[in-house]
């Protein structure tokens, strides 16, 4: 009889030690999941055109006679990097909408890893009224105008924000990224690989005044913007945390 309680003692103790396994594993996983997605709060962008003695003008299309356009609000941003090195005149839009979402922590050894295998996503496509493009239109029928880019880049994540734009109307080309970083990162993402080893765009990056588009006599440009913040950057402490964007568009 006493072996028996003894016996039945020690599957009661073994069988609540299992549930304490399985209680601490669920939490552990619980608080994993809870934070494997930076969220970056809102991004607000404002777009801009120059007067450049009253010859352009931007808009949703190629008649628009405003100076300055505002954008859709966007939603949050998660953290990624794109598949794919950007060559500037070369990758299209379609082609460089293939992400990969991540972000960084330490592992166990106090290294910087990624972590999480990545997951397909896409970069926030900037929209005006819902419209994924818009026009910078020349109303000199006299002359081309050439036109560069400026932006500000401001808030605590603005060294982890990027912005690709694209020029054209069929077939968008990458014009430059602008970014307050020249560290631009793409790539496939492995959970557990360290951060330092993921690459690194060269060319790509374009500071402010160094873009520059032409936009011919009585004609307009076609312009698109992708948006995104770096995840091989991003770490759990940045979520919450907000930036914004002007850009301005000068006739020279």
């Amino acid at each position: 009889m006493k072996q028996r309680y003894y016996i039945s003692r020690i599957l009661l103790v073994a069988l609540l030690l299992l549930m304490l396994v399985v209680v601490i594993s669920t939490a552990s996983y619980a608080w994993y999941s809870a934070t494997n997605v930076v969220r970056s709060g809102e991004v607000f962008f404002r777009s801009s055109a120059s007067d450049v003695s009253g010859l352009l003008t931007i808009g949703k299309t190629k008649t628009a006679t405003a100076t300055e356009i505002s954008f859709d609000d966007t939603p949050s941003l998660s953290p990624m990097i794109p598949l794919y090195e950007g060559v500037v005149g070369i990758t299209t839009y379609s082609q460089f909408r293939s992400f990969t979402r991540t972000y960084e922590g330490l592992d166990d050894m106090g290294r910087w890893v990624a972590q999480l295998d990545g997951i397909a996503d896409s970069p926030c496509s900037l929209t005006l009224d819902g419209q994924e493009y818009f026009y910078i239109n020349n109303t000199d029928s006299s002359a081309p105008v050439t036109v560069e880019v400026e932006y500000a880049i401001t808030g605590d994540l603005a060294d982890k924000l990027h912005v690709a734009l694209f020029v054209g109307e069929e077939t968008p080309l990458l014009l430059g990224i602008l970014s307050d970083s020249s560290v631009i990162h793409y790539g496939a993402i492995e959970a557990g690989t360290l951060v330092e080893k993921t690459p690194v765009m060269t060319g790509a990056h374009k500071a402010t005044g160094e873009a520059a588009i032409t936009v011919p006599a009585d004609g307009s440009v076609c312009m698109r913007l992708a948006v995104w913040l770096d995840g091989a950057s991003m770490r759990d402490d940045d979520g919450g945390r907000a930036t914004s964007f002007s850009l301005t568009f000068k006739g020279v």
